[in-house]
């Protein structure tokens, strides 16, 4: 609350009641029985937070309250209303104030001194970066958290928070620029968490700016630097341990996952001694070292065949065996193994119940397609037209009408 003014006479062309020429006397401390609430107060909530309450209830009263006569003679608080109901809540006896004789009998003016003590034209009050540079200036000149909090009303972990962002650098401050003015307290903490890191406040800042989820930046922040600190332990643990880090796998390196050695897999632990080993880390994995051999064949490692060398193992076509879709239906492969042809046609017998492959080439001629260019299993069984008819207007090649029963 700010010190009240002082007071002289007022010329115009009403005639206004002169105050002494001293102004209001000296503030003295008066007990709180004795003073009245001014009956035309115009704040009707008087708003006493805890932290009010607790600072009241622990320093009492620091800025005196603005009092002048009734016309009983009593005394009549005209600025000051809060800290009263505060003082009485806290118990307190006595609180300080200052005796304005001279407003006993202008009542207007009794009005004009709430507006100005109170309105948000004539003061204003700390924002929360100021605030906190306040707290954290009291604590460098000798205050202690303990009684910062209690002084304050304020919780622990506020005023902690409060410090911190007290303490932040000026180039934090000049990154977050005119809005580091609207931000709130928590707010702030996110940019003092991060400075002295240059790239981590922009982006604190930016987020802040752009209305994006702070806090979600913030975390994304600390992941990337809770990997970084785990990847260069890492590092530092291999590097200790005598192996070679990289930056990428070698030319002509192997990893280990794609190695055997003796017909056994090729594991870290088993690839120790081994002159060729080395690690490094992938881009996209920066805490998974992946573990390689620089030159397999030299270190007597062969290269797993089945996965890496797929020249030497045949490839099994759907024209050699059982297609996917006809194996779940429990039916007969669409081709022979001559391929191209109906898997039913073979030299013992065209249409067999059981139908078995043939070897390439030893197919018998079949017939070769219906009117809808689908291979033909038995005579007309195709399509609901005979082989060889054309297609009906609307029909599609891909999902051809067939016969009741028809297996192809």
């Amino acid at each position: 609350m700010p010190e009240t003014t002082v007071r002289g006479p007022v010329r115009d062309e009403v005639a206004e009641p002169a105050g002494p020429p001293g102004g209001p006397a000296p503030p003295s401390m008066i007990g709180v029985s004795q003073l009245t609430a001014h009956p035309g107060n115009v704040r009707q909530d008087l708003d006493l937070t805890p932290e009010f309450l607790a600072s009241v209830a622990e320093i009492g009263v620091r800025v005196p309250l603005l009092i002048t006569r009734d016309d009983a003679g009593g005394l009549r608080v005209i600025e000051g209303h809060r800290r009263l109901a505060a003082a009485v809540k806290a118990g307190l006896a006595e609180v300080p104030c200052v005796l304005d004789a001279d407003r006993a009998s202008d009542q207007a003016g009794q009005f004009l001194d709430m507006l100005v003590a109170n309105s948000g034209g004539y003061r204003r009050n700390f924002t929360p970066v100021q605030e906190a540079a306040a707290l954290f200036a009291a604590h460098e000149a000798g205050a202690s958290r303990t009684r910062i909090r209690k002084s304050t009303g304020r919780k622990a972990e506020d005023v902690k928070t409060a410090l911190a962002v007290g303490a932040m650098s000026g180039q934090a401050r000049e990154a977050a620029g005119e809005l580091a003015s609207e931000l709130t307290l928590d707010q702030l903490a996110l940019l003092a968490e991060f400075d002295g890191d240059p790239a981590a406040v922009e982006k604190v800042v930016a987020a802040l700016r752009d209305g994006y989820a702070v806090e979600y930046t913030a975390e994304r922040i600390r992941q990337d630097r809770a990997e970084a600190a785990e990847h260069e332990r890492l590092r530092a643990e291999l590097e200790a341990a005598g192996i070679p880090v990289t930056d990428d796998l070698p030319d002509g390196a192997v990893r280990l996952i794609a190695l055997v050695h003796d017909g056994d897999d090729l594991t870290p632990e088993a690839h120790t001694n081994c002159a060729g080993r080395g690690v490094f880390f992938p881009a996209w994995s920066r805490l998974h070292p992946v573990h390689y051999c620089t030159g397999p064949a030299a270190h007597g490692h062969a290269v797993r065949s089945l996965l890496l060398n797929s020249a030497a193992t045949p490839r099994r076509t759907r024209a050699a065996g059982w297609s996917s879709r006809a194996t779940r239906r429990g039916r007969p492969p669409a081709r022979c193994a001559s391929g191209g042809w109906p898997a039913c046609c073979s030299p013992a017998a065209p249409h067999p119940a059981k139908p078995y492959r043939s070897p390439p080439g030893s197919c018998s001629p079949c017939p070769t397609r219906c009117a809808l260019g689908w291979p033909v299993r038995r005579a007309g069984c195709c399509s609901a037209r005979s082989p060889g008819a054309p297609p009906r207007a609307g029909w599609r090649p891909a999902t051809p009408p067939r016969r009741p029963g028809c297996r192809c």
